[in-house]
């Protein structure tokens, strides 16, 4: 009966974005380098690569990228971006850093609004990757022309986006998994999409005025909840100078190890294998960890994952009933000081702090792919710290469903906390 309800939904989902219809492209002026150069997928495009010491007219004179601050910008464009609501679109290669604070670079989008709001305002949108292939980074199917892996799944994962835009707010959306396309690595995800917020909010090109008093709420949902949440939680410290007015998450993965368990040999597993994937690619321990206890059909699976452009809806459909534990030479790779330090390190709270700005979280109790307790028992600790969190069970509702029917929800919710009206009263108490 799971089967066939799950299979159910994943023809939905497929109806969904057939029904959306082909994706829109704006006609109008390019700049003469966009149409020298267009837009190619991150992994062959110049533009995702950083700059020599000298070439960026954006680096400090003589210096050398690693060492300028995050949030720098390295290299910006114009580009033409599929969504209908958006008047014209940018994108900015920035300096940011990994899991381990190594010095690395991704790329923000902004999309702007046909009428924007002024002063400006952003709302910063984390769309769920999901995958560990760098060609299904956000950046390459938001704009046209470049043939992305991932546009037709972003079609109706992007909740949030073109109301927002229809608000008149700039929307702006990092690729959060930075170069290497690390899934589900809070540390990465958060410092990304922070920084991406940095060079936004210092690229008056797109956002005319913006400028770190412009007022920024977040929202995700899934995996773009996981980065969203990160972000608000390293923020305090990390990127202090932005103004954060808000979050909303949906769906929200908090612990990485419950939630490779309850997908582990069900319908959903290639999320879980995305997420241990992520981690490999994330920290040189792991991976040397992982190497050592990998077999032959773990190996082939690693291989798919990463050089196969296995975008979010390869991941749906094309992993069900794997067992992780079965990809390893040892009983239960889990019971082992590396993954279980690299694994609380991406454990959401796991800094004991209070979160410092408005939240509205929502999710299916009946949700099948992230553990619906885990969400709320974080909404509970967070409350009991005194903090902002509002949540919304969505009776019976499994994650896809919750999804695809959310969006109009989130532009609402995002709406309303820049706005200061929305409802962020504590009510997890009988949840």
């Amino acid at each position: 009966m799971q089967l066939s309800k799950s299979l159910s939904l994943i023809s939905a989902l497929l109806l969904a974005i057939a029904a959306a219809g082909p994706i829109q492209r704006l006609s109008g002026a390019l700049e003469p380098r966009l149409l020298a150069s267009p837009p190619g997928l991150p992994s062959v495009d110049s533009f995702y690569k950083p700059p020599s010491s000298s070439s960026s007219p954006f680096q400090t004179q003589g210096g050398d990228w690693t060492t300028m601050p995050n949030g720098s910008i390295l290299k910006s464009r114009s580009v033409t971006p599929t969504s209908g609501q958006a008047a014209s679109a940018y994108q900015l290669l920035y300096k940011t850093t990994d899991a381990i604070g190594t010095p690395d670079t991704t790329v923000v989008t902004i999309l702007v609004p046909k009428t924007p709001k002024s002063p400006a305002q952003i709302v910063g949108l984390q769309l769920p990757q999901d995958s560990v292939s760098l060609d299904c980074a956000p950046s390459a199917g938001l704009v046209s022309s470049t043939k992305s892996p991932a546009a037709l799944g972003m079609a109706v994962t992007n909740q949030g986006q073109d109301g927002s835009l229809k608000n008149g707010y700039y929307v702006v959306i990092p690729d959060h998994e930075g170069s290497r396309a690390a899934s589900f690595v809070g540390p990465t995800e958060g410092r990304a999409v922070l920084d991406g917020l940095l060079a936004a909010t210092s690229y008056s090109k797109a956002i005319p005025g913006v400028s770190r008093d412009t007022k920024i709420v977040l929202g995700g949902y899934s995996g773009g909840a996981h980065a969203t949440a990160w972000a608000t939680q390293l923020y305090p410290k990390y990127a202090p100078s932005l103004k954060l007015t808000g979050q909303v998450v949906g769906g929200l993965p908090v612990n990485l190890t419950n939630t490779l368990l309850f997908l582990n040999k069900g319908i959903y597993a290639g999320f879980a294998a995305v997420g241990v994937v992520g981690e490999y690619l994330a920290y040189p321990d792991i991976k040397a960890y992982i190497d050592q206890y990998l077999n032959q059909k773990g190996r082939e699976l690693f291989d798919k994952l990463t050089t196969k452009q296995q975008c979010l809806l390869d991941v749906v459909v094309g992993y069900g009933g794997t067992d992780l534990f079965a990809l390893f030479n040892k009983a239960n790779p889990l019971d082992h000081p590396i993954p279980k330090k690299r694994l609380e390190e991406n454990r959401l709270g796991n800094d004991n702090a209070k979160l410092t700005i408005p939240t509205i979280m929502y999710h299916g109790t009946a949700d099948d792919i992230i553990p619906y307790k885990d969400a709320v028992d974080y909404a509970k600790v967070q409350c009991r710290k005194g903090s902002k969190v509002h949540f919304y069970p969505a009776e019976g509702k499994q994650h896809i469903p919750e999804e695809l029917g959310s969006g109009d929800d989130m532009v609402k919710w995002l709406d309303q906390l820049m706005q200061g009206t929305a409802d962020t009263s504590c009510n997890v108490d009988n949840l």
